[in-house]
């Protein structure tokens, strides 16, 4: 693999971000490599400033080339403005989707193909609106310009260097996620175990819970990668 992009990643976002080199070093190196499915992030003192670093770490791994990281997207919520689940599934998955909500278009949500498919009625269809964007992903041109034989694997080319092929990650954050235990509390389950439910065999949906849920945060994910901010 191509080390450079990421190692220069890490080293502008540090500069900028004084004091979460921890953070920034952690994930941005965990995310372009080989990720655990659920990522605990604790910062009990600034959680709005490392949520603020978290967002633009994510977004610049997003733009690596597919010779330093696979295709990656994200969604960043904040579970206090996700006040029904229907909000909280049209939230992720137009982020996912990167479909953007236009006054002019009747502020419609993403649909797969403009199928017009409600993806926001259920666990099971927001499960499906995932795999659909998933697969989408994988049709796309960043994934296309390196042929690699066997999606998800790794290649050596000429170069030398290791590039990522058909390997697609997407990655969800929840800030205030304490909050998702008085708002939606059914959903505290099926969130936990969105990697396998959305690809059982290949885990490539990366959970991550951001200024969590307490004491109670073991009874809902028995087995986590823990990050805890320090400045």
């Amino acid at each position: 693999m191509d080390a450079n992009d990421v190692e220069d990643l890490i080293a502008r976002l540090t500069e900028g971000n004084p004091g979460y080199e921890n953070l920034i070093f952690q994930v941005t190196s965990l995310l372009t490599t080989y990720p655990p499915s659920f990522i605990y992030i604790n910062d009990p003192t600034t959680p709005r400033i490392a949520s603020s670093v978290l967002r633009s770490l994510l977004l610049e791994c997003s733009k690596l080339p597919l010779s330093a990281s696979p295709q990656i997207r994200f969604a960043h919520v904040n579970a206090v403005a996700c006040v029904t689940a229907r909000v909280f599934y049209d939230t992720v998955l137009n982020a996912m989707a990167q479909w953007h909500v236009r006054w002019e278009s009747g502020c419609e949500n993403w649909s797969d193909d403009g199928s017009g498919q409600r993806w926001n009625e259920s666990v099971d269809g927001f499960i499906h609106g995932l795999k659909a964007i998933y697969a989408a992903m994988g049709k796309g041109e960043a994934s296309k310009k390196i042929d690699v034989k066997g999606k998800g694997k790794q290649k050596e080319e000429a170069d030398g260097n290791v590039h990522w092929g058909g390997d697609s990650r997407m990655v969800l954050v929840v800030d205030r996620a304490e909050r998702l235990k008085e708002t939606l509390p059914d959903l505290m389950v099926p969130l936990t175990r969105l990697a396998e439910l959305v690809r059982p065999h290949n885990n490539s949906l990366f959970y991550f819970l951001f200024n969590g849920l307490g004491e109670s945060f073991h009874h809902f994910v028995p087995n986590y990668f823990y990050i805890e901010t320090s400045r």
